[in-house]
């Protein structure tokens, strides 16, 4: 029996969320330094605008199985 496995996976790296800005690593040193290393864009990725498209994209359409 063949079965077809698909997978899609996202990983967005640094995301600004409400986790860091209580840890303080938004507009620290430490997180511009982070920053200064993201060659797209060159910010923390947004969760509403950045991953949320790409994972409603990736989404089957429908049941699988």
């Amino acid at each position: 029996m063949v079965r077809e496995i698909f997978a899609s996976i996202v990983a967005p790296g640094h995301t600004d969320t409400e986790g860091l800005h209580s840890l303080g690593l938004i507009g620290s040193e430490h997180g511009k330094k982070l920053v200064s290393d993201i060659q797209l864009g060159s910010r923390f990725g947004q969760s509403d605008k950045d991953i949320a498209p790409v994972v409603v994209f990736l989404a089957p359409t429908k049941p699988c199985g």
